[in-house]
């Protein structure tokens, strides 16, 4: 499971639409993951980022938060990034 500080670094990169850096970010979400053993998890990250919708770049990001406050907050964030909001 992601940290809170990684999830913090993710959300804050998407606030501010620096792609790169949600980019970046994600991909180290996925290493650690494989680190960790998580093969499948971390398979499933990395095949979410190279998702595209037509002429935009699409990233997609499933995780499973320790709480539904957080899983809520990430929802939201996913849901306005993704309508370009």
């Amino acid at each position: 499971m992601p940290s809170v500080d990684e999830l913090t670094a993710l959300f804050r990169a998407i606030s501010t639409k620096d792609w790169t850096l949600v980019e970046t970010t994600a991909r180290s979400v996925a290493a650690r993951q494989e680190e960790k053993g998580h093969h499948s998890a971390a398979r499933t990250l990395r095949g979410a980022l190279v998702a595209t919708n037509g002429s935009a770049r699409s990233i997609v990001i499933q995780v499973r938060c320790c709480d539904e406050d957080t899983a809520t907050k990430f929802r939201a964030v996913s849901e306005q990034f993704l309508i370009g909001g």
